[in-house]
């Protein structure tokens, strides 16, 4: 091999470099103030037996390890004044490594293998897909691989494995060439070839640098540089340097070094389904517990707030949501108090039409005129015990959730034209006798100090039932309360009782004072009012049904929480059984942004996944259950309920254990030493 050193510019310079391993007493040092130089297109043999040092200077060289004291420099540039990133970006571009243990991914392809150049930086990559897979095809047929491509390590000879060892270390057109032993786990045969490659990429022009001990392999080499004592020899004397560097110029990678991107996501998600890929099994069980928390995070969820929300149902069927509006004059007022408006009584246009346009949590209102002291008449039979008469409008139906047995309701025509109809209770017809049809009967009607009234039966309710002791609702006559008004005197036909309902969901005891307040200060003191409702037996049944939910919530984020340290555990474990792998990563090029990024998309992958599984599988649990439940239970109506909590709480949990689960996994990844994780055993 011949070397025209005039022509050749000085690539590496090595000056005043020492190296040392352990601390304190077991402190030992390998490297010892030394100084060489290597210029371009050079091919070097550095020999030295076990222990000498000579692997230390391989990483040194290959900018894997920062020397202790003293400068390396690269075409002028120092090396030690490069970022962590800056030097992952110049290994992949200017240094192509070839491992005695090659280092080949295991579970990938010969292809794959020889790309990983390619994959990083993830932050810059400027040759396309395509472009660097046609090159690693081309360097495979140069060095015999060309058959071998969708083939995993295991299944190549240790010579082939060297060659695509060299295929990946060639596949960014480095400048340099940096072998350790790259004969020492071959045979003769594939120890002759691997030379004779290497021997070849010396003329075509790269620079080669080969640490070994064996004398045989460094005779093939222009120049051997022996490490002995910590010093390195060459021709018998300890090596040196000129005062002037043969450089002209820095390279102008420092400005490459500077176009730092932002990670691209496709990348990494390629290089997470890969990884994934490659474990099934493990992933697989993995995810099983992420599945299993985001399914019952869904079901329980959903069948809480269904339950809770079936149970309030019920107690609102039973007039828990409705409040009811009293309202007297205040006769202890002071005489010298003024109001400008003064409360007589609660009018339908004055006040009721108001209050449902300032609360909008109404949803229908109704006066009530009480008819105390009735009897009623049919056909010569009287009835005046339990006999209750109330003037209403139409609203007071859906208010009171009653159902029509016959006929129907009055309309707010017969409101407003005073009808003489009403609506009679299940129980009424059989008190007074009434055989066959009712609606279309007339009953009369008398009251204390009144005139008596006839009214036409419109309807008949079905069997209700009452959350109020002494209300009966199957023994009272609903009539238009203006009807009613018509035959009362001022007094018996006031309005002082108003009753409501409002929208499911709704704070009633909040609206209730509200509603009082509204009134107070409206009339100006000149009102007693007060707001009746059932809402204390509600607001304890929804705070029990509130923590039932939450309960149910808390046991299956404790279910995704363990899935989730599953998870975790699991990529803790990869990153020990990956030592090497990712040790390989950083060597060729990884960033420890990229490795973090890495491990993070990994396990979000997973934890993504599994929660889609496991929201499928929830919703359909939960409408299994509903469909089994409504053919167990008559009332219950089967429906396909999707949870908007369940649904956001699952997926800002898939999110949170994605993250977390990984983070610490991520954090050691980035953070190991590159010769430490390729010594791993």
């Amino acid at each position: 091999m011949s070397l025209n050193t005039k022509t050749q510019r000085e690539l590496f310079r090595v000056e005043c470099v020492s190296a040392s391993y352990g601390e304190g007493a077991a402190r030992r040092i390998v490297l010892n103030d030394v100084s060489f130089s290597i210029r371009s297109g050079e091919s070097v043999a550095i020999v030295g037996p076990s222990g000498s040092g000579k692997s230390t200077l391989f990483y040194l060289l290959g900018c894997m390890l920062r020397p202790e004291q003293g400068k390396i420099s690269y075409c002028g540039t120092d090396v030690a004044s490069m970022s962590d990133d800056e030097l992952s970006l110049f290994r992949n571009r200017r240094i192509g490594f070839v491992f005695q243990q090659f280092h080949l991914l295991q579970r990938t392809d010969v292809l794959k293998n020889i790309l990983l150049p390619h994959v990083y930086p993830l932050e810059v990559q400027e040759k396309s897909q395509r472009e660097a897979e046609s090159r690693a095809r081309t360097l495979a047929a140069e060095l015999g691989l060309e058959g071998c491509l969708t083939s995993r390590p295991n299944q190549l000879s240790g010579g082939q494995q060297q060659r695509v060892a060299i295929a990946r270390a060639l596949l960014n057109d480095v400048d340099v060439v940096l072998a350790d032993e790259p004969t020492g786990n071959l045979d003769r045969e594939s120890a002759e070839k691997t030379l004779q490659e290497l021997e070849r990429l010396h003329e075509q022009g790269k620079t080669v640098i080969v640490i070994t001990h064996d004398p045989n392999v460094a005779s093939r080499f222009q120049r051997k540089l022996e490490v002995r004592d910590g010093k390195i020899f060459e021709n018998g004397s300890a090596t040196n340097v000129n005062a002037e560097s043969s450089s002209k110029a820095a390279p102008s990678t420092q400005r490459e070094f500077r176009r730092f991107r932002t990670l691209p996501i496709m990348p990494l998600m390629r290089l997470a389904i890969e990884n994934v890929m490659r474990n099934r099994l493990r992933s697989l069980l993995t995810m099983l517990g992420v599945v299993i928390g985001v399914a019952a995070v869904v079901s329980m969820i959903t069948i809480g707030n269904f339950t809770r929300n079936r149970i309030l149902e019920g107690y609102e069927s039973l007039g828990v949501n409705r409040l009811v509006v009293y309202g007297n004059f205040n006769w202890g007022q002071s005489a010298q108090k003024r109001a400008a408006v003064q409360f007589f009584q609660f009018d339908a246009l004055r006040d009721l039409e108001p209050m449902r346009e300032i609360f909008e949590e109404i949803l229908y209102v109704s006066p009530i005129v009480n008819g105390w002291n009735a009897k009623i008449y049919y056909g010569g039979k009287s009835v005046d015990q339990n006999v209750m008469i109330m003037g209403v409008n139409h609203e007071y139906y859906p208010i009171s959730n009653s159902k029509i047995a016959q006929g129907g309701f009055f309309s707010p025509h017969h409101v407003e034209m005073r009808s003489g109809v009403c609506v009679v209770g299940a129980d009424v017809p059989a008190m007074l006798s009434i055989e066959g049809e009712v609606v279309g009967k007339t009953i009369n009607i008398t009251k204390s100090n009144s005139a008596p009234m006839a009214c036409q039966i419109i309807g008949v309710q079905e069997p209700q039932k009452s959350a109020i002791e002494w209300f009966q609702p199957d023994k009272q006559i609903l009539m238009p309360y203006t009807y009613l008004q018509a035959y009362s005197d001022v007094w018996q036909g006031r309005v002082q009782t108003i009753t409501l309902t409002v929208k499911s969901g709704t704070d009633i005891e909040q609206v209730g004072q509200k509603i009082k307040g509204y009134f107070d200060l409206k009339y100006e003191g000149t009102g007693d009012f007060r707001v009746d409702s059932n809402v204390s037996l509600v607001v304890q049944m929804r705070r029990f049904l509130e923590i039932f939910s939450l309960l149910l919530a808390g046991i299956a984020i404790l279910a995704l929480i363990v899935g989730g340290i599953g998870i975790q555990n699991m990529m803790l474990v990869s990153i020990t059984d990956r030592l090497k792998e990712i040790g390989l990563r950083k060597a060729v090029g990884a960033t420890r942004r990229s490795i973090r990024w890495q491990i993070l998309t990994e396990s979000s992958l997973l934890c993504g996944i599994a929660g889609v599984i496991g929201l499928l599988i929830g919703v359909a649990g939960c409408t299994g259950m509903l469909f089994v439940a409504s053919k167990l239970m008559e009332n219950l109506k089967f429906e396909v309920v999707l949870d908007p909590m369940a649904l956001t709480v699952s997926c800002v949990s898939i999110i949170a254990v994605g993250v977390l689960s990984g983070l610490a996994p991520a954090l050691k990844a980035e953070r190991l030493q590159i010769i430490e994780a390729l010594r791993a055993e």
